[in-house]
């Protein structure tokens, strides 16, 4: 019983930790243009939110990098260019942004607009999931079932597994009902 509550514990605290973070993370986007681009997004008006979301970028606002990425992944309010997204994507992953090291992990695993190199991909998720991304643990635990770019390990892959389910992603969920 000691072992239950001292594990919601920590679960709360680290959910505690996320939620400051990310309070944290928007606080210090505060830059005009970013705030702009995120209004106009909202709004769904693609192409105005581009050119704020351009130059908060080049101002060095992870953030707007990353939302930035997006727009040329999804063709809003830009011409689709994937080379583009991916090229914005690696940058904010380098600068330690876990959705964009989620998603160089996906790029490298299905070898979209990068080399399909399962070590990369495996690397690239292990750094976002250890930030607690919920699709990065899943899909570093398929790495681990399938032993894609790391050594097969079914423990280390139902790990996983349970803490992205424990924030609620369905793919894990149904995972572990396949073993479990």
């Amino acid at each position: 019983m000691e072992y239950m509550k001292a594990s919601s514990f920590v679960k709360l605290v680290l959910a505690t930790i996320f939620v400051m973070f990310a309070l944290v993370s928007y606080a210090q986007s505060g830059d005009a243009d970013f705030d702009k681009a995120e209004q106009f997004y909202s709004e769904q008006n693609f192409k105005k939110a581009v050119p704020f979301y351009r130059k908060s970028a080049d101002a060095g606002n992870v953030l707007a990098m990353y939302a930035l990425a997006n727009c040329y992944y999804y063709g809003q309010g830009v011409e689709r260019n994937v080379g583009a997204a991916v090229d914005l994507w690696l940058q904010c992953a380098e600068k330690g942004h876990a959705e964009a090291q989620n998603r160089m992990g996906a790029c490298y695993y299905e070898g979209e607009a990068v080399e399909k190199n399962y070590d990369e991909a495996a690397r690239w998720w292990k750094l976002s999931a250890d930030q607690g991304n919920m699709s990065a643990q899943y899909d570093l635990g398929i790495c681990y079932y399938n032993g894609h770019g790391v050594e097969r390990n079914f423990e280390k892959a139902m790990e996983l597994w349970h803490k992205s389910a424990a924030q609620g992603n369905a793919d894990a969920i149904g995972m572990l009902k396949m073993f479990e």
